[in-house]
This record gives structure tokens, C-alpha cells and sequence, in this order.
């Protein structure tokens, strides 16, 4: 008679349940079938995944159903277990409502849908702003519908709850069209909202809009004053660059041709009732001239006051070298504007793009060449000027980022407000590495025209390519930045002064409507009251593309 051998199913350190019993005798040479985890076998903190022949599982793996032939000795399947992590949601503090529960379990690396405020928790006097993994709210950022991928731990994640009522009012123009680009640009002041739409198509293909909203309650807007170029051709863009102070809004069109082509042209216009604007008046450099080349003069463009500053990122020394240039103008009455001053870098070189953003406050200018080398190729730095007496600037002082590095872009866009200056760098790398994660340098005057070295912000969900920086606005104590790639929908970042040039993280802004490629916060302007952000890809009624604005109070 031939020998008989057994095997034997063993679970494994298992919690519960029980091992599947194999009671025939196997001859050497025959077939024997793995049993099915009959007993419900479990262990806590994992899941069943098979039978090993090794208890540590170095041995060889079977899977219920499979066999295999029987050799000359008794054999012992030990159950396998993988080890999984669960998510936990907590209220962190709430004061009502339930949270989430996941009563999954997940393996290492596996993606997980976040859960929105299901359970309506509130916290008094509170907004709820999302999920963080640390109660602080010093984490990873997580809102609804937000992928999570798994590590090799159970994950907490904690409710936030912010200060600030925010309130989301959506605007978009309505004449819209497919790729206007409306929200391209963006500014508020007081009751009025400014929004340009570089591509909307009144007279002629690409020659642009801009759109000023009336405030008629608390975060309510009328529909919109339009107005255009007055004297419109193709591709002028008219909008590329908005700002608003008071009862005057300046325009960019950087391609109008009437001066040479794309030697650009900025307009202002006067407010003469209410959300009635007219009054114009166009400007353009008195050095630009149909031998002047491309200056896209109105690249960019900001008022404030009595005082207009203009970018023109193409303008030419006596050298004929293009190291762009910013023009001031002074409003002498009415909506009349004069005194030009010029100002050009003392250390300009060909194509620093001195002059792609300007912005000015008080005695302050500051104007952004983002491909600067100072510090490595495309570096970037901004410039600031004070103004003496009139219309008379000097007195240049050069930021440049504390810890640069080629390709930051640093100075993609600038905006000032009182003794605080704020530069976008879209394309800095993090400290730990994510590609073009994007920053932004918060400088503080300490002197007339003396800087501090900067205080670095950044997102608080760096990943590659979120261009955070690319927008940014200042005003009082508070800084917004735009992020128009942040998980390929865009968001905007509120910081808040909490000391002299300390800044803490106040507030991710989203808005549920968004989808891939929105560009949400592409352009973003701040008020005492009011953040407004241009999202320039997203689809209404107008059509794909179209573009919206967001305003939030």
C-alpha cells in the first residue's frame, strides 16, 4: 500500500473565524484542490489574501481553486494577510452634524474618493472649508471629491473650520461666446468689479471686452456695463490687463496696431453715473512709433489714485536692445492724464520682460522683470521705484527672491499696497521638489525704499505644475494667490498678516463647479471686502471656454 499524506490549513495568527478543513489522504502524484476561505477567516488590521506554504509568506502562493501536485510529505497552508488602512473623518471640534464614515479598508497605494460635508457638521460662529491631515490644518489640503492615495498608514483627516462667512457669487458675461477668455484679467474697488475678456469678439475676431459689475447688495451684482476699444481690429485684445481705483478703470489692449504692430495701447475710462462709464482716454508711450516694433505697451497696467502705471514688456533702448519699459501718468483733472514718466531697469538686459506686471500704491511702484539672470537663467526680480516730487520716480531698489533659482519666473506678477510688497514666482520649485509648485515673496518696507529679505508662502497641497503665483493681490492685511492648475481645476489661497511680515495660511478657495482645465485663478484682485478670481476656462451658458468670475466676500 502507498503512503498517504495530509494538508492542513493553519490560519495564521487569524482573529476570528475558522480554517477550512481537508480531511482526504493524498497519494504522491495526485491533484489537490485549494479550499475557499469557508470559515471566514479574519485578522484584525488586515485582509485575507490566499495560502502560503510559509507561515512568513516566502513560500509558494495559492489562491482558492487553484492545485497542485502532492509530493512526499504532509503539506501546511498558512493563511496570507495583507495589511490594510482604514480613513477616519473627524469633527475637529464641530458643534453639529455627524461626519463621514468610510467603513472601507484600503491596501497600500490605493486611491480614495474624499467625502464632502455629508452629515452637515457646523461649528459655531464657523465656516467649514474642507478636510486637512493634521487638525491645525498644517497638512495636506483635501476638499470633496479630491483623490487621496493611500500610504502605509490609517489616514485621520480633520475637519477645518475658518473665521471668515465666505460667500461665492458667480459672474460671466451676457454676450459671451466660446473662448472669449473672460476673466482673463480682474480687479475690485469698493462697489465695482472690473473683468477683462481678451478674445470676446464685438467687432471684430479677438479684439476684446471688458465688463464692470455694480455691487446692488451684499455679495448681489448687476449684469454688467460693457465697453470696448474705440477703434477696434482684429487681435488687439483688448482686457488683457485690468484695474480699478475709484471712479476710473484703466484697460490694456498690448496688440493694438494703430502705432505700429502690436505696439499696444491702454485706455481709461471715467465713471459718470452709476455703472455708466465713459470719458475715455487712450495713452500710449510718446517714444512708440510705427519703428518701434512690437512694446505691447498695456501688457499690464494698475491705477491708483491720481497715478497710472503701464507695462510695455517690448520696448527698445537707444541700442535698439528690447529691455521693456513702464510709463506713469498723472491725472491732471478730470480724466485728462499727462506727465509721463518712463522708467527702464539700470541694469536691463535683452528680454528681462521689464514691465510684464506693474503695480503701484502711494509713493511705490513696482514693476516685475520675470526673466531676469540674476541668480540663473529666467531668475526673475521686480523692481521698485518711490516717487520724489509729482511725476518723479528713482530712487531703485531690486527684490529678488531669497532663495532662487533658474526658471522661478519670480516677478511674473507683482502688486503692492502700503509698506508690503507681494511677488509671484509660478514656476519655484518646493522644497521638496515638486516641479513649478509655484511661490510667492512677501516683502516689507523697513525704510524709504529699503526692503526686507521676504517671507516665502506657498500652497498647502504643493504638486507639479499648480503655477501657484502665477496671480497675486494684496491689500490691508490679507494676500490672495492663484493656482490655476491645482488638481487641474485651479484654487486661490487667502494668507493673513498675523505680525510684521509674518503671514499664516488663512483659507483654500474652490467652488464645486469646477472642472479640468477651469484655470480657476488665473487672475485674482483683492478689495477691503471682496476677493474676486478669474477662471477662464470654465463653461456656462456662453459656451465652453467662455469664462467665468468668481467674487468671494
Amino acid at each position: 500500500m502507498n503512503p498517504t499524506y495530509s494538508v492542513t490549513y493553519n490560519g495564521n495568527i487569524n482573529t476570528g473565524g475558522t480554517v477550512p478543513v481537508d480531511s482526504n489522504k493524498y497519494e504522491e502524484g495526485k491533484t489537490v484542490t485549494i479550499l475557499e476561505n469557508t470559515g471566514i477567516l479574519v485578522r484584525s488590521g488586515y485582509t485575507f489574501k490566499g495560502w502560503n506554504t510559509s507561515a512568513d509568506g516566502s513560500g509558494t502562493v495559492y489562491i482558492t481553486g487553484v492545485t497542485f501536485t502532492m509530493g512526499k510529505s504532509d503539506v501546511t497552508l498558512y493563511a496570507e494577510w495583507s495589511k490594510v488602512y482604514t480613513v477616519t473623518y473627524n469633527g475637529n471640534g464641530h458643534s453639529s452634524g455627524s461626519v463621514p464614515t468610510d467603513s472601507k479598508q484600503y491596501k497600500e497605494d490605493a486611491f480614495i474618493t474624499v467625502c464632502g460635508n455629508s452629515g452637515n457638521l457646523t461649528k459655531t460662529g464657523l465656516n467649514f472649508s474642507g478636510w486637512n491631515t493634521a487638525s491645525d490644518g498644517s497638512g495636506t489640503v483635501y476638499e470633496d471629491k479630491d483623490t487621496l492615495v493611500m500610504g502605509a498608514f490609517d489616514i485621520i483627516l480633520y475637519a477645518q473650520w475658518n473665521k471668515f462667512n465666505f460667500q461665492l457669487k458667480k459672474l460671466f458675461s451676457d454676450d459671451g461666446a466660446n473662448d472669449d477668455d473672460f476673466g482673463i484679467a480682474v480687479d475690485i474697488d469698493g462697489d465695482y468689479a472690473v473683468v477683462g475678456a481678451s478674445k470676446h469678439d464685438p467687432d471684430s475676431q479677438r479684439s476684446g471686452a471688458v465688463y464692470i459689475f455694480h455691487k446692488t447688495g451684499d455679495n448681489t451684482w448687476d449684469s454688467g456695463f460693457k465697453i470696448t476699444a474705440p477703434y477696434s481690429t482684429d487681435d488687439i485684445e483688448f482686457g488683457t490687463s485690468v484695474a480699478i481705483s475709484g471712479d476710473y478703470v484703466i484697460v490694456g489692449a498690448p496688440k493694438n496696431n494703430i502705432n505700429g504692430v502690436d505696439a499696444g495701447m491702454t485706455y481709461i475710462y471715467h465713471r459718470i453715473d452709476t455703472n455708466t462709464w465713459g470719458e475715455v482716454e487712450s495713452l500710449q508711450g510718446s517714444d512708440i512709433n510705427i519703428f518701434s516694433g512690437a512694446t505691447y505697451f498695456g501688457i499690464s497696467v494698475d491705477i491708483d489714485g491720481d497715478y497710472a502705471i503701464i507695462g510695455a514688456i517690448g520696448n527698445k533702448n537707444e541700442s535698439d536692445v528690447i529691455i521693456g519699459a513702464a510709463y506713469i501718468y498723472q491725472r491732471t483733472v478730470n480724466n485728462t492724464w499727462g506727465n509721463q514718466e518712463k522708467i527702464i531697469p539700470s541694469d536691463g538686459i535683452d528680454k528681462n520682460y521689464f514691465g510684464r506686471s506693474v503695480a503701484i500704491s502711494g509713493d511705490y511702484a513696482v514693476i516685475g522683470a520675470h526673466k531676469d539672470d540674476d541668480n540663473g537663467v529666467n531668475s526673475g526680480a521686480a523692481y521698485v521705484y518711490f516717487r520724489s516730487i509729482n511725476n518723479t520716480w528713482g530712487a531703485e531698489a531690486k527684490l529678488t527672491a531669497s532663495d532662487a533659482f533658474i526658471d522661478d519666473n519670480f516677478g511674473y506678477s507683482v502688486s503692492i499696497d502700503g509698506d508690503y510688497i507681494v511677488v509671484g514666482a509660478y514656476k519655484a520649485d518646493n522644497t521638496t521638489n515638486e516641479d513649478n509648485s509655484g511661490a510667492a515673496y512677501i516683502f516689507h518696507r523697513t525704510s524709504s525704499n529699503i526692503w526686507d529679505t521676504g517671507t516665502i508662502i506657498s500652497s498647502t497641497d504643493n504638486f507639479d505644475n499648480n503655477y501657484f503665483g502665477i496671480s497675486t493681490s494684496i491689500k490691508n492685511d490679507y494676500v490672495i494667490c492663484g493656482s490655476p492648475n491645482n488638481w487641474g481645476r485651479g484654487a486661490a489661497y487667502i494668507f493673513k498678516r498675523t505680525h510684521t511680515n509674518l503671514w499664516e495660511f488663512e483659507k483654500k478657495i474652490i467652488s464645486d463647479d469646477l472642472s479640468i482645465n477651469d484655470y480657476f485663478g488665473l487672475a485674482v484682485g483683492l478689495s477691503a471686502e471682496f476677493s474676486i478670481i478669474g477662471a477662464t476656462g470654465n463653461q456656462n451658458t456662453n459656451g465652453k471656454d467662455a469664462g467665468s468670475i468668481y467674487i468671494f466676500k
